[in-house]
């Protein structure tokens, strides 16, 4: 179940990691990717392996439903292609090649939900002004915009937890 809570604040950036010892790439999200990076070297390899892997690509978000979108986005798209897990199912064995061509694609997807939240996600949002309708839409239902309705009288329908006026 969703909890606002957990959802990590802040930036969050999907990064895909390249594996300089095997033809193996990693498809991840994080808040600080270099520190990632880092935690991975010394998972796998033990000290003093820092250039054993390293950022390939990384697209930054404002926040961490972007990230992820794209990060199931691109494994998705790998998996689809039939390529060979391996480690985790996060890891894949493929050529360079092969990869950017898969980063071209994820690209597409990155770069539209970049624009979108450059748009949108600030607080200065024009579709959430109070004097469009959207917004006043918004500010009547104090920004539930998915609620349960039922019928309080034959054709009358009214969100749950609130009165339906004269």
């Amino acid at each position: 179940m969703y909890n606002p809570v957990s959802v990590p604040n802040g930036p969050h950036h999907t990064y895909v990691f390249q594996d300089r010892t095997k033809p193996w790439f990693k498809i991840g999200i994080s808040g600080d990717p270099s520190f990632r990076r880092k935690q991975l070297c010394w998972d796998i390899y033990g000290g003093r392996s820092l250039g054993k892997i390293k950022e390939y690509r990384r697209w930054t978000f404002l926040n961490y439903f972007g990230a992820l979108h794209v990060e199931q986005a691109a494994i998705g798209m790998l998996k689809a292609f039939g390529l060979t897990e391996v480690r985790s199912p996060d890891w894949f064995e493929l050529d360079e090649p092969t990869m950017n061509e898969a980063i071209e694609s994820v690209d597409r997807l990155a770069n539209g939900i970049i624009a979108w939240e450059e748009m949108n996600a600030s607080s200065e949002c024009m579709a959430a002004r109070s004097d469009t309708p959207y917004g006043a839409y918004l500010f009547e239902t104090n920004f539930r915009t998915i609620q349960l309705w039922f019928e309080s009288a034959p054709g009358r329908w009214t969100p749950s937890g609130r009165r339906k006026r004269g």
